[in-house]
């Protein structure tokens, strides 16, 4: 019986990376484009209005990012599950799961990565708009390259207690 549930969860697990994968790409292009598009739309609006301060650019920033970063760092804990459960299994070696996982998880690096340069591009549009230098937005690069690095580390250990 446990031979033929673990390998059924783990194709559950993989058709639910692969479809919350594509729902939050989407979702987060979709959110990216239609809050590109309404800042187009009300450009001429916002000439007589007031202009933002950096603090309340980076606030508004802020929670779209640690939002990306949640949803990053559930699709790696649901890819690393699926790993565990194939080990567990014993339907494939250690080094075998690595090398069948290690592309899932680059395409959701690549798809992460993505993600946040369009986010990143949109905090740049708005601060220099508002009449702000773009330099204000590194740091959210320095915190997403922060933490991406530390999910890497994060799987490292997790994978060497297979």
């Amino acid at each position: 019986m446990k031979r033929i549930i673990v390998p059924i969860v783990g194709l559950i697990t993989i058709g639910i990376l692969i479809g919350g994968n594509l729902y939050w790409k989407h979702n987060i292009n979709e959110t990216a484009k239609q809050a590109l598009t309404e800042k187009e739309s009300n450009a001429s609006n916002q000439i007589s209005s007031e202009k933002k301060s950096v603090n309340q650019i980076k606030k508004e920033y802020s929670a779209l990012f640690e939002e990306l970063e949640a949803q990053e760092t559930s699709k790696i804990d649901q890819l690393m599950v699926a790993a565990k459960a194939d080990y567990i299994s014993k339907k494939a070696s250690k080094t075998e799961i690595i090398t069948k996982y290690q592309e899932t998880a680059q395409e959701l690096e690549k798809q992460a990565d993505q993600s946040f340069n369009t986010l990143y591009q949109q905090l740049q549009y708005d601060l220099e708009k508002n009449g702000h230098n773009v330099k204000e937005a590194q740091e959210f690069q320095r915190t997403y390259n922060e933490k991406k690095k530390e999910r890497y580390t994060r799987i490292l250990s997790q994978v060497k207690d297979f």
